[in-house]
């Protein structure tokens, strides 16, 4: 049998609907040069059915179910470990791959890439409105080298938090001890920061990807995700410059007032969020403004900063969308946005 060229590695734990939406997406496109590699964390809502059917019917699906739910890390690392083509892309359990996206990776491997990054379009949940938000930004290709691979962090450094853009050499993930990345959610970025054998890079600038707004499985714990496993695993890096991480994320996010406000509105912050996180590393004076943000009643603060959003940054139906999910009442905060001129459902007869 030909060894792949290309490895698709999912790691999946309940979420049967999405997954089959998004295997389907993918099977159709594969061809002698791409596998699919499923691995599952012990679900039991009937991934395991699904994913026997799928492999049964397609050679190039390959499932292997652990007998114990596995984090997000070690799912993808285990997925690649399985794997068996020179190339691994890490794609999402939820979101769809676009057409063409494999045959165009397949041409762009071919050149030699040590690290493919695809652009996204986000959409809303049920993938039925655009809300037109890029992850990279960068508006066309763009080819990293030797010598010009100082710019790939700023234009990179951000968007690489989300796996699913990610394809790899797949030798590179075996350079180092991936174990230490176990529980950051990143396992990915600490495979790329720490290997010194990524010199040439691409950046698609085509969005080959439909991305799934607010169906992140980690959500219950974003404001420690994103205001300390993140900007901890990028600033322990030795390879990137203090300038290079503060452009991917500051040291302590956390501090910022404003952001925090934004994560009490959308349901991330509470008082127990305070109590865990925030109040043993602030000196006591510090700890009021922060303390006042876990105390504002959040429907009220949620409203208010969608208002805001809609009169003054209507350009941004990503951050409006987000804030209509995370309402305690989503359905009047879709249609208080569809009112103001931000719809975040297909207008009828629209294509």
């Amino acid at each position: 049998m030909t060894t792949p060229i290309l490895s698709v590695c999912i790691n999946t734990r309940n979420r049967a609907g999405f997954l089959r939406e998004t295997l389907d997406s993918i099977l159709f496109q594969l061809n002698e040069s791409v596998e699919l590699v499923v691995v599952d964390g012990a679900s039991d809502d009937g991934t395991k059915l699904m994913m026997r059917d799928y492999a049964g019917r397609h050679a190039a699906v390959k499932y292997f179910c652990s007998e114990t739910p596995i984090g997000i890390d070690e799912g993808y690392d285990l997925a690649v470990e399985r794997a068996s083509g020179h190339y691994c892309w890490m794609m999402t359990d939820d979101d769809l791959v676009a057409a063409g996206a494999l045959d165009r990776l397949l041409a762009e491997i071919e050149k030699g890439y040590d690290l493919i990054l695809l652009e996204i379009d986000c959409y809303t949940k049920d993938l039925a409105v655009s809300l037109h938000q890029p992850l990279y930004q960068v508006g066309s290709d763009r080819v990293f080298t030797p010598e010009n691979f100082q710019d790939f962090w700023p234009a990179s450094g951000k968007g690489l938090s989300y796996i699913g853009s990610v394809v790899l050499r797949r030798s590179i993930w075996f350079e180092h001890d991936r174990t230490r990345y176990y529980g950051s959610y990143f396992v990915h970025v600490g495979v790329i920061l720490e290997s010194a054998s990524i010199t040439r890079a691409l950046i698609v600038g085509y969005p080959y990807i439909k991305y799934r707004s607010g169906n992140s499985s980690w959500t219950p714990r974003s404001f420690e995700i994103w205001n300390f496993k993140w900007p901890r695993l990028v600033w322990e890096s030795t390879r990137l410059s203090a300038h290079s991480k503060e452009g991917i994320v500051p040291r302590e996010p956390w501090r910022r007032a404003l952001s925090v406000l934004k994560s009490r509105a959308m349901g991330e912050y509470d008082l127990k969020t305070f109590r865990t996180w925030l109040a043993s590393r602030l000196a006591w004076e510090q700890r009021v403004p922060f303390l006042l943000i876990a105390l504002i009643p959040r429907t009220l603060l949620n409203f208010m900063l969608l208002l805001f959003c809609l009169i003054f940054r209507k350009s941004n139906p990503y951050t409006i969308y987000n804030l209509t999910v995370s309402s305690s009442y989503p359905r009047l905060a879709v249609s208080i946005s569809a009112l103001l001129g931000v719809r975040f459902v297909p207008t009828p007869g629209a294509e």
